[in-house]
């Protein structure tokens, strides 16, 4: 619902080029850390390359690297450049969705959750993650 798999592929990709933040890595050896497919990748990786999350190289020794420090890039960055803006309800997101909003007391509800979620988001960083899955790594 919230996270799609296209979603959870970029993540994936940041997150490994994340692990190794000095070092180029291609998209074969992105796909297999990754395990997604290589031209999804390769799909991937324009995507991030268009939202400046990535840098690629070209040629001999060229490859894929962060575009930003860890620190910069958040999950709602991510989840922008893979896929779109997710929501608890489509009627969260998208204007005039079902038309009644101002009488759909779901709708009410679930704003403060939709509003919560998208904080979330915008407040986890890559920096975050990275740490969380050394933590993982490293059995702590």
């Amino acid at each position: 619902m919230l996270i799609t798999r296209w979603i959870d592929y970029g993540v994936r990709i940041m997150l490994t080029l994340a692990l190794e933040p000095d070092r180029l890595l291609n998209a074969n050896e992105i796909a297999k850390a990754c395990g997604i497919t290589r031209p999804a990748t390769l799909r991937l990786i324009r995507q991030l390359a268009m939202a400046k999350l990535v840098e690629t190289r070209r040629g001999p020794g060229g490859g894929v690297k962060l575009g930003r420090k860890a620190s910069e890039v958040t999950f709602k960055n991510i989840i922008e450049a893979t896929d779109s803006r997710r929501a608890v309800n489509p009627c969260l997101v998208e204007e005039h969705f079902c038309g009644r909003e101002a009488s759909c007391a779901v709708h009410r509800l679930l704003e403060p959750l939709q509003k919560h979620v998208d904080d979330f988001f915008a407040h986890v960083t890559l920096e975050q993650i990275v740490a969380e899955q050394r933590k993982m790594l490293h059995g702590k």
